[in-house]
């Protein structure tokens, strides 16, 4: 097969970017940061938040009370933070593959460790 002049190449490599985002297998870069970014202050604000509530909370409270609003404010966090962002959240197509992928590595991982004794 005959090489392709850079320009054209170029040009190939863009198209084929293209149909692979538009058949769902790459996720746009800006989409995924943002969804991080978006996470992160999600975390910030709750963690901003968490002091002047908490000490009212607490205030004159037994350890035992305390402990359980704690608790409480910490398991609070951690679910908001186990949320997928909807922008993150993968088609049913998309969400397939990685499955594929994931038990295609989990398969080379049992050959590794089967040869491997």
């Amino acid at each position: 097969m005959k090489a392709l002049d850079p320009i054209n190449q170029a040009k190939a490599d863009k198209l084929r970017l293209s149909i692979e985002e538009h058949r769902g297998r790459l996720l746009d870069r800006g989409q995924i940061v943002t969804g991080l970014v978006a996470r992160q202050q999600l975390l910030v604000d709750s963690l901003a938040r968490g002091p002047a509530s908490l000490a009212a909370a607490i205030y004159g409270q037994s350890v035992d009370k305390t402990t359980t609003i704690l608790q409480k404010f910490i398991d609070q966090v951690r679910a908001q933070q186990c949320e997928v962002p909807e922008m993150l959240r993968l088609t049913s197509g998309q969400s397939s593959r990685l499955g594929a992928l994931l038990a295609e590595i989990e398969g080379e991982g049992e050959e590794k460790i089967t040869n491997a004794k």
